[in-house]
């Protein structure tokens, strides 16, 4: 699975926090700042409020600080997004509270000395905008946020100012990025969806940046009478739980919001799921792993193998309007499982791309590209072929490679009908 490894704020609710525990700590009065909840960063601190949230970084590293030389200057960037036009004195409702507390005996000032003090994992405020609300919730070392926007609202009122920032832009993925005397805030394309008697309904969302002022475009329209609810693509990050070596490659969400990760692991003690279609590692240097996770991550609906004798990647997956899941990927097995009636179902091989760009990962035997559908729930698949000819198919051996991962480059996508398109690269 693919998780970014910055600090992404936002929408994007990935933090760089670590093994530790995200948790928004009230302001009780043992601050005298404007924040009402403050969450612990890497390098800093993020403060939500009213009207937005604020983020502090530092260049001093709080976990290695008796290293840091003596005339070294500690520098401070400060970062403020407002939600511009929004209302004031907001009804705010907080759940999930920590067993543990906190006592805060700051200064010679004792009242402001607080004890017991309880953090929360959601916190909600009513009425951001009329008929909108937001949605702050943690879970393991996730902070995410959503706007839920009740039938007949207008999401156009949202408008975000990001202020004290070094550049501002949105890239090609519709990705935000936010530079910063430290590194780089990075947003991830948000994804929106409408709740109609509990079914959820896929609706297409991008960002509209005018100047420094954040807004939400939908290309298309959608039904103004239901729940409308703006999220961002990726709603947690996780480990894998792995006893082996695994690396993430690729993801996709499913239209409940329910997320896909697909990666390879490199032999047995990856954490299977009962039921599914291969619980087991099938040999070679690495197989195909995937789970699928529910949408905020906190339980694992299924996870599997699939490979042959040899080795095999998840180059890219998409999930179709029934739940299932389609891989596509490449393989140097001449035996991976097919299913019935495969379009071609024997292996074409290609020059052994052992020790090439593939950093000995087994492709001893050449490759060739596949594709796999699995069932939705992972206990059946449905269906695979491979795809290739006399060359190697799949791996990116030319000089246009600068990333990890650009050796395994292929897309697949699925049209309304969910028929299967395929783009990668060929020796062949």
């Amino acid at each position: 699975m693919r998780i970014i490894a910055y600090i992404a704020l936002f929408l994007m609710p990935l933090l760089a926090f670590g093994q530790n525990e995200v948790w928004m700590h009230p302001n009780v009065g043992q601050w005298q700042d404007p924040s009402d909840f403050k969450i612990d960063l890497q390098n800093g601190s993020g403060f939500i409020e009213e009207n937005g949230m604020s983020f502090v970084f530092t260049n001093w590293d709080r976990h290695s600080h008796e290293e840091q030389h003596e005339e070294e200057d500690i520098l401070f960037h400060a970062i403020k997004t407002k939600f511009l036009g929004s209302n004031t004195q907001l009804n705010r409702k907080t759940d999930n509270r920590s067993e543990s507390y906190r006592n805060y005996f700051l200064g010679s000032d004792k009242s402001r000395w607080r004890s017991k003090v309880h953090s929360f994992k959601e916190v909600r405020y009513d009425r951001l905008y009329d008929g909108i609300d937001i949605l702050y919730e943690t879970s393991n070392d996730v902070l995410e946020y959503s706007f839920v926007i009740a039938p007949g609202n207008d999401p156009a009122v949202i408008k975000r100012e990001i202020e004290g920032q070094n550049e501002l832009f949105i890239d090609e993925s519709g990705n935000l990025h936010i530079l910063h005397s430290f590194g780089e805030i990075i947003e991830s394309a948000p994804v929106a969806w409408t709740v109609h008697n509990g079914k959820r309904r896929a609706v297409p969302v991008q960002f509209e940046l005018n100047e420094n002022i954040l807004q939400f475009k939908f290309p298309s329209n959608y039904s103004r009478s239901d729940t409308l609810i703006i999220d961002p693509v990726l709603t947690f990050s996780t480990f894998s739980g792995s006893t082996v070596d695994n690396w993430g490659f690729t993801a996709t969400p499913d239209l409940n919001g329910n997320l896909f990760g697909a990666g390879v692991a490199m032999g047995t003690g990856y954490p299977v799921s009962p039921g599914v279609y291969d619980p087991t590692f099938n040999g070679g240097t690495i197989d195909v792993s995937i789970s699928k996770f529910n949408t905020n991550g906190t339980t694992l609906l299924y996870s599997t193998y699939y490979g042959g004798s040899q080795s095999e990647t998840p180059n890219s997956i998409v999930c179709s309007s029934t739940g299932e899941l389609y891989v596509f990927g490449v393989t140097s097995s001449s035996n991976l499982p097919m299913g019935p009636n495969p379009y071609d179902g024997s292996y074409n091989g290609g020059p052994s791309l052992a020790n090439n760009v593939t950093n000995n990962l087994g492709f001893t035997n050449g490759s060739d590209l596949y594709v796999a559908r699995f069932s939705a729930d992972g206990t059946s698949l449905l269906g695979a072929t491979y795809i290739g000819g006399s060359g190697n198919d799949g791996c990116n051996i030319s000089s246009l490679k600068f990333n990890y991962g650009d050796q395994f480059r292929g897309e697949i996508v699925l049209d309304a009908q969910d028929n299967v398109y395929v783009a990668s690269m060929t020796q062949s």
